[in-house]
């Protein structure tokens, strides 16, 4: 039997599965920012914060 230490080794790099993001979580968190600033309409998010429907789902999530 093996213990952790000695199958690491053997094991490839770890990567996180999935597709990996479109938007860092940065860009998205100042368009909800903005928008809650502002008082505007999602669909009124520039479009360098990300799409208004990613912000909002970032938004809805929290």
């Amino acid at each position: 039997m093996r213990s952790g230490r000695s199958w690491s080794p053997l094991l490839p790099a770890g990567k996180k599965p999935g597709r990996p993001p479109v938007h860092i979580k940065r860009q998205l968190l100042d368009g909800i920012r903005r928008r809650t600033r502002a008082g505007a309409p999602w669909r009124d998010v520039p479009e360098r914060y990300g799409p208004g429907e990613t912000v909002y789902g970032l938004f809805r999530r929290r």
